[in-house]
């Protein structure tokens, strides 16, 4: 597994993560959209592999390269296959820690102008747990 991103360290707020595999246009836009509303900062992208899936590593590895065309908090790419369930437990398990919240778009889930903010302002923050 690949990854790559910015060393900076990220606490609290909303993370969003999207999950590509063999869309690489719907990708882009998606991208797109995210950097027109200023959250590519706090994007992390999973690329799912194309290992034993032939068919697929053409456009597996364009996702790839659209990818890292933007300026992303992280992007992590799989050479296996994972399951979907996998991939959604590791990338939630990781993503959990530094964000109170998480969006979750895969490549064909286009975020609207204004999508993030709304999320901002309707999604409260969860209210600080206190440990003893």
């Amino acid at each position: 597994m690949l990854s790559a991103g910015t060393s900076q360290t990220v606490h609290g707020g909303l993370g969003i993560l999207v999950l590509g595999f063999s869309r690489p246009l719907h990708l882009q836009s998606v991208l797109e959209s995210l950097r027109l509303q200023g959250a590519l900062d706090r994007n992390h992208v999973w690329v799912n592999g194309s290992r034993a899936l032939s068919l697929f590593q053409g456009v597996n590895t364009k996702s790839l390269e659209v990818a890292r065309h933007n300026k992303l908090q992280e992007l992590r790419a799989h050479h296996s296959n994972p399951t979907t369930q996998k991939i959604m437990l590791q990338s939630l398990t990781k993503m959990t820690r530094p964000y109170d919240r998480v969006m979750v778009l895969e490549d064909d889930c286009f975020p609207l102008n204004g999508a993030i903010d709304a999320f901002e302002k309707y999604w409260p923050r969860p209210p600080t747990s206190r440990r003893s």
